[in-house]
């Protein structure tokens, strides 16, 4: 079972961060690599996005995703999730047909070529935001 994880993207709805990275340019040519490598799932760590244009940016993200690359997509809020407004990033992922973890787990295949797949919650969450618990290792 392939699985890939990428983390940081950090795609602002323009395109470009403040530094002048044009991220989404950075993030198809990463999305190539994905591709070929044809994986059952596809696992995006925290800090999905840079500023408060994730509805957009995430129908962007997911649109790239479903361009050969038929598998699931789990994601991870990093502490940017939570700066730019976690229920907006939880909805924009969930909404492109994600699975935000937060504090969650679930397995993955079967009895006999499984693993637990878990997502913790950001360690900087809390201090952004009142509503994220931190990372919950129970």
């Amino acid at each position: 079972m392939k699985i890939v994880f990428i983390t940081d993207i950090h795609i602002a709805a323009e395109g470009e961060t403040p530094a002048g990275i044009d991220v989404r340019a950075n993030f198809l040519k990463a999305l190539d690599a994905v591709r070929a490598m044809k994986p059952k799932c596809l696992v995006i760590g925290g800090d999905l996005c840079f500023d408060v244009g994730v509805r957009e940016t995430y129908k962007w993200i997911y649109r790239q995703l479903q361009n050969d690359l038929p598998c699931q997509w789990y994601a991870i809020p990093g502490n940017h999730d939570y700066y730019t407004g976690i229920e907006a990033v939880r909805a924009a992922i969930t909404g492109a047909g994600a699975t935000m973890m937060t504090n969650e787990g679930l397995v993955i295949g079967d009895a006999g070529a499984g693993f637990a797949l878990l997502g913790l919650d950001d360690l900087y969450g809390p201090r952004s935001d009142a509503r994220s618990a931190g990372p919950d290792l129970d």
